[in-house]
């Protein structure tokens, strides 16, 4: 939020429904989400490179419901939830929780002689540094090789698995 709203307009052609909300796992709160093969959250697919990556790792990021055609790739389960703040980054107890359970955070599809990726989370994609009160730096995304070994090799899977084969 408030990126999901942004894209719902584009979403929805292709039949893919943002919730304009902060989209988390089930855990601490504050810490990366962990998408992996073992807790059932990463789906083997083209992405997924045939077990040549076990997990992903998102910073932030939306959730979405996707068209039966598509393919899920980084899923909610039973537990996760999306909070919808009415202001952006304003969590009060009043907060809408929402259910995640069956929605996604990255999925598929083929699209008449196309391929589209959709993905509710953009921070794993880029290399950030967040700077702390304290004065540390915090890296996100691909340059977090600690929290996220595999996002490299995620979206190069990406781009050459699934953008660029026929």
């Amino acid at each position: 939020m408030p990126f999901a709203a942004a894209a719902q307009e584009l979403g929805k052609i292709f039949d893919f429904h943002f919730i304009n909300g902060f989209a988390t796992m089930e855990k601490a709160q504050n810490q990366p989400d962990i998408f992996s093969i073992q807790n059932g959250r990463l789906m083997e697919s083209p992405v997924s490179g045939k077990g040549s990556v076990r997990d992903v790792t998102s910073f932030t990021g939306s959730a979405f419901s996707y068209p039966k055609e598509a393919m899920p790739v980084m899923v909610f389960i039973d537990g996760d939830f999306s909070l919808n703040p009415e202001i952006a980054w304003q969590f009060v107890e009043e907060t809408e929780t929402v259910s995640l359970s069956g929605y996604a955070q990255g999925a598929l599809l083929k699209y008449e002689k196309g391929r589209i990726a959709v993905f509710g989370e953009a921070a794993m994609f880029t290399a950030q540094i967040i700077q702390l009160p304290n004065g540390d730096g915090f890296k996100v995304g691909l340059n977090n090789k600690q929290l996220a070994p595999n996002n490299i090799r995620f979206l190069l899977n990406l781009i050459h698995g699934w953008m660029l084969t026929k």
